[in-house]
C-alpha cells in the first residue's frame, strides 16, 4: 500500500462508496477512503484552530485582516469569521459562537465519519473487495463479491 498525503484537504459532507452493482474501478474504490482521510485532516485543522483560539482569542481589531475561520472577541462575546473582513466591525462577516458549540459541531462530524469508516472496514474485512488480482498478461482486476472487473487505468499494488 502506498502512503497518501494531502496538504490542502477539502471537507465533504458526502462520500462515494462502491456498491455491489458498481463496476469496481480502483479510482472508485479509493475515492471513499481518500475523502475520509481528507475529512479527518480538515477536522484536525479545525480542532487545532479551536485550541489556538481558546487560549489566544483577542479583541476585534479593525486594523487586522480576518480570514474565514478566524476567531475574535467583540463586546466580550466569541465570534467566528464567515467572510473575509477588515476595518470597522461588520456583523454580516461574523457568526456568534462558543468553544463548546464549535466542539459539538466537530463531534457530530466525527460521529458521521466513524460510521462511514466502519462500513468501509466491513467491506474490506468481509472480503467484498479484493484488489490484487493479476492475469498472465499483466492486466489488473478487482473483485467485488466474486465478480471481476478490469481496471480502467494501470494500478500498482504493493
Amino acid at each position: 500500500m502506498k502512503d497518501y498525503t494531502n496538504n490542502t484537504p477539502i471537507f465533504s459532507e458526502a462520500l462515494k462508496i462502491t456498491e455491489t452493482s458498481d463496476p469496481a474501478h480502483a479510482d472508485i474504490v479509493n475515492t471513499a477512503p481518500i475523502q475520509v482521510f481528507q475529512n479527518t485532516l480538515c477536522n484536525r485543522q479545525s480542532i487545532e484552530q479551536l485550541k489556538q483560539s481558546a487560549v489566544s482569542t483577542e479583541d476585534y481589531n479593525p486594523e487586522v485582516s480576518y480570514q474565514v475561520g478566524d476567531y475574535c472577541l467583540y463586546q466580550n462575546t466569541l465570534y467566528k469569521c464567515v467572510q473575509e473582513t477588515t476595518g470597522e466591525w461588520n456583523p454580516i462577516c461574523w457568526q456568534q459562537t462558543s468553544a463548546l458549540g464549535e466542539i459539538e459541531g466537530l463531534r457530530g462530524t466525527i460521529v458521521q465519519q466513524e460510521a462511514v469508516i466502519s462500513s468501509l472496514e466491513e467491506m474490506l474485512v468481509t472480503g467484498n473487495v479484493i484488489s490484487d488480482l493479476v492475469t498472465g498478461d499483466g492486466d489488473r482486476f478487482v473483485s467485488v463479491n466474486g465478480d471481476g472487473f478490469k481496471a480502467l487505468k494501470k494500478i500498482q499494488f504493493k
